[in-house]
């Protein structure tokens, strides 16, 4: 084994397809943290509402999350406006 990517790749062929399958999902989020790391410490690098993606998820119409102190798993049918699906106001 003469690299790092030879010891990675010799050292996945012996686990189970669920165990690889982590070994991936592990490895995207390290480059998900990476790029992260990497766009915060550069300056001019454009992050927040006028960020393409940003753009792009709001013409896609996604919704996004809430932060919130309460306990949503309960209560979530109180919060939520279905008002788009039903034609009737709340």
């Amino acid at each position: 084994m003469n690299n790092l990517a030879e010891q990675i790749y010799q050292s996945s062929l012996d686990l189970p397809d669920e165990a690889a399958f982590e070994v991936l999902d592990f490895i995207a989020t390290l480059k998900m943290r990476l790029v992260h790391d990497q766009s915060a410490s550069r300056p001019g690098v454009v992050t927040g509402e006028d960020s393409p993606l940003f753009r792009q998820l709001q013409e896609i119409g996604f919704i996004g999350c809430r932060s919130t102190d309460e306990q949503l798993a309960s209560t979530y049918k109180q919060r939520l406006d279905f008002s788009a699906k039903t034609g009737n106001e709340p």
